[in-house]
């Protein structure tokens, strides 16, 4: 029975072969970036009593510190992290250095802020949390 071990795969493939697969590697790992998200709640407002024209309601306001444009629609906010993907964000295009004012009951239709302090979270699509802040 042939078993397989680092000695037969440098027999097999000489040592350049599998100097370069180690080599692929290390390339790889070290190209590999954390993936970063430069969206973040900068401001929540929950029991408004604001004069707003629309009436009285919550609001989250989010802001791109990024140097490209974001779409919202690749994030999500919830309040529990067990549920990340809770409240899917609009279509809506962000510029850079621009904030994003989402009215709830109006375009956040599944978030709900309650009157006394929570924690509310924001997730990418996929599934890493860009921000948390409690409110």
């Amino acid at each position: 029975m042939y078993r397989f071990n680092l000695k037969n795969l440098q027999s097999v493939m000489g040592k350049g072969v599998l100097f370069f697969i180690a080599l692929l590697c290390l390339m790889g790992s070290a190209f590999a970036e954390e993936a970063s998200y430069e969206l973040v709640i900068s401001e929540a407002q929950s029991n408004n009593d604001t004069d707003w024209a629309l009436g009285f309601y919550d609001y989250i306001e989010l802001y791109n510190a990024g140097e490209s444009a974001v779409m919202l629609s690749d994030y999500f906010l919830t309040r529990d992290e067990a549920e990340p993907f809770a409240c899917h964000l609009p279509a809506v295009e962000l510029a850079p250095d621009s904030y994003a004012l989402l009215i709830c009951d109006v375009d956040l239709r599944d978030l709900r802020l309650p009157k006394e302090g929570c924690e509310l979270f924001l997730y990418h699509r996929d599934g890493k949390l860009c921000d948390d802040v409690e409110l």
